[in-house]
């Protein structure tokens, strides 16, 4: 396997991701080797430390920053930190008048929440877009499911995102994940509901004011009442939330990324 490449980039979304061990010399076949590892998950770092305990690769990164000890303890290598992001030439933002998906939650959801905002649309007649399936077995190319869920986020007023430790806990761990829904929602310039990771990163990595917090374990009273709050005022929160995408669009870019690692080789 000879790629002969100047530089290989590796980028993995976990560690069982990784293939390259299938083949005989590859680490020869390349100039410079870029390891990205996006979700370093805790129950993952047997398999990290079997697999990058190594001098495979002149740099190595990942996207959970509060990872780093564990994985430089574990390998014995140093890693960068870099967040994850989104392409702004998929995730657009769409008009106001043009959102016609009132309230959309993709991927995690907090059950609770999930059938509070049901009554909620129901009484109120919105809609409210989620997902249906469990995405074991799809049936289209993931590149157009991607451009489908970039659409469907583009056209929502109201985005709910959760943190992994909220609906994950088991999975996270000791970890408070920035996964890349939060840039993909927020490129889109949709109202984000819900509640931010508990990370010191966040407010600097996307800001502060971006998500419109509501508690998921109130009483259902309250969160009918916060969101009432929410939609009553659904035009002034647009217009925050379409000035923090354009201040924010370029530095929340892949672009961005690749700009950075560049810098580090």
């Amino acid at each position: 396997f000879k790629p002969e490449a100047d530089v290989l980039w590796v980028i993995l979304m976990g560690p069982e991701n990784f293939e390259l061990d299938l083949y005989k010399g590859w680490q020869k076949s390349a100039v410079k080797k870029i390891l990205y590892l996006l979700d370093p998950l805790p129950f993952q770092m047997d398999t990290i430390k079997r697999l990058f305990s190594n001098n495979d690769f002149d740099l190595c990164i990942t996207a959970f920053e509060d990872a780093i000890p564990t994985l430089q303890s574990i390998t014995g290598r140093k890693w960068h930190g870099l967040v994850q992001a989104a392409p702004p030439e998929l995730f657009t933002s769409s008009p106001f008048e043009e959102r016609s998906i009132h309230f959309s939650n993709y991927g995690r959801r907090f059950p609770a929440f999930h059938d509070a905002l049901l009554d909620f649309c129901h009484q109120n007649n919105l809609y409210y877009d989620y997902t249906t399936h469990d995405g074991k077995h799809p049936t289209a190319d993931a590149t157009e499911l991607y451009k489908q869920y970039a659409w469907h986020l583009s056209h929502s007023l109201f985005n709910i995102c959760w943190p992994v430790e909220l609906t994950s806990p088991e999975r996270a761990g000791y970890l408070n994940p920035i996964t890349a829904r939060w840039f993909e929602a927020a490129l889109s310039g949709s109202i984000i509901i819900g509640k931010s990771p508990d990370n010191i990163k966040f407010d600097f990595d996307l800001d502060k004011s971006l998500v419109e917090q509501i508690n998921p374990f109130a009483d259902k009273k309250i969160i009918f009442k916060r969101l009432d709050e929410l939609w009553e005022n659904q035009e002034v929160l647009f217009v925050k939330s379409q000035k923090i995408r354009d201040e924010n669009k370029e530095r929340w870019s892949w672009d961005n990324r690749i700009n950075q690692i560049l810098q580090w080789l």
